[in-house]
């Protein structure tokens, strides 16, 4: 697993969940495979990501930015269920993960036996 950690000065989680010029250009956008993992922290300076093709999770807490890239299913899978977890267990109130609208989007965490964590 290879952990990298940032920090963005000023930023908002929307530049991640997409560009307002372009919809589908935030780094973050269901339009390259990405889904919002929902906690009841979700704010404009907090926001959690997972990409089940890539087999990554990115977070942006208050401009902190902490992209961990896994390097196989069973530990991308281990990955996202700490990930809820540590949201249930800290007051992060975990909701579920929002894979999209488009068609089949649900069909790779379903593949990897996360399909229990969808909403």
């Amino acid at each position: 697993m290879k952990i990298t950690r940032g920090h963005l000065c000023c930023a908002e989680r929307y530049a991640f969940d997409f560009n307002t010029h372009n919809p589908k250009s935030g780094m973050c956008s269901p339009a390259f495979g990405w889904a919002q993992i929902d906690t009841a922290q979700d704010a404009s300076y907090y926001g959690i990501w997972a990409n089940p093709f890539d087999l990554k999770e990115f977070s942006f807490t208050e401009g902190d930015t902490c992209l961990v890239e896994c390097e196989n299913k069973e530990e991308f899978v281990q990955q996202i269920r700490a990930c809820k977890a540590f949201q249930d267990e800290n007051g992060g109130g975990f909701k579920g993960i929002d894979p999209g609208m488009s068609e089949g989007a649900k069909n790779p965490w379903i593949a990897l036996g996360l399909g229990d964590l969808l909403h």
